[in-house]
């Protein structure tokens, strides 16, 4: 596909050669163990870039791809209800609530069978008002939505956008807006903390004082303090 130049996706960005470990640094076997046993639950565009140029919507593939910079607005937002003291400073802060998450994503087209297979993805973008249900929400899949941080997994389509020409070489698009469709539970959970926390656990560099130490850092400290005692005494 010719676009002037322009750079289509993640997924179509290759290296023209592999990166040498001398270029990039030799990985420690311990750091690589460390990133083997605790892998990421985020599919990371460069390890998966290939997984960022589509999503899926009601398990329906959207068609084309999804250019660099065509998702926008896919921010988790938390609300909080400040109430400032009067001459003094300070206030106290109160969580309120996490509102959906409004956003849109851009799809390039630029085929006959990308236009084709729009028509099955726009099947489950649709609303039929003439439904008992016709607000229903959809699954959705993104690795940007899927992120731990935003968690998007369910949604609402506000609004299809038409056609635009994007280029004088055959290349087209289309703007989807989407709403997180996340239900507020029976319980509120509006709430004010009490203060700040520290949380600090076994092998914490940052243990505040008063922390227990770590019984095996303990035994090896001990050991290093025996082996230079014997040192000295054999010097």
């Amino acid at each position: 596909m010719a676009t002037a130049g322009k750079t289509i996706a993640f997924g179509e960005i290759q290296p023209t050669d592999p990166i040498t470990s001398a270029q990039k640094g030799a990985v420690p076997p311990a750091a690589a163990a460390a990133a083997l046993a605790a892998p990421s639950s985020l599919l990371n565009p460069i390890d998966y870039p290939q997984d960022w140029d589509f999503c899926t919507v009601g398990g329906v593939r959207s068609p084309g791809i999804i250019p660099k910079k065509g998702i926008s607005g896919l921010d988790r937002v938390n609300k909080w209800d400040v109430k400032e003291g009067k001459g003094t400073k300070g206030a106290t802060t109160t969580y309120v609530g996490r509102p959906p998450i409004p956003f849109s994503i851009k799809f390039w087209l630029w085929t006959s069978a990308h236009f084709q297979a729009w028509d099955a993805f726009a099947s489950v973008l649709r609303y039929d008002p003439s439904k008992t249900s016709p607000g229903e929400a959809v699954s959705f899949f993104h690795p940007a939505a899927a992120d731990p941080s935003i968690g998007v997994s369910s949604v609402v389509v506000t609004k299809i956008g038409g056609i635009t020409e994007e280029d004088d070489h055959g290349l087209y698009s289309r703007t989807v807006d989407f709403l997180e469709y996340a239900p507020a539970p029976k319980v509120a959970a509006v709430s004010t903390p009490a203060g700040s926390k520290y949380t600090t656990g076994r092998g914490d560099p940052n243990a505040a004082p008063g922390t227990q130490p770590d019984p095996a850092i303990v035994a090896l400290q001990k050991q290093a303090a025996a082996l230079a005692k014997q040192a000295q005494g054999t010097a």
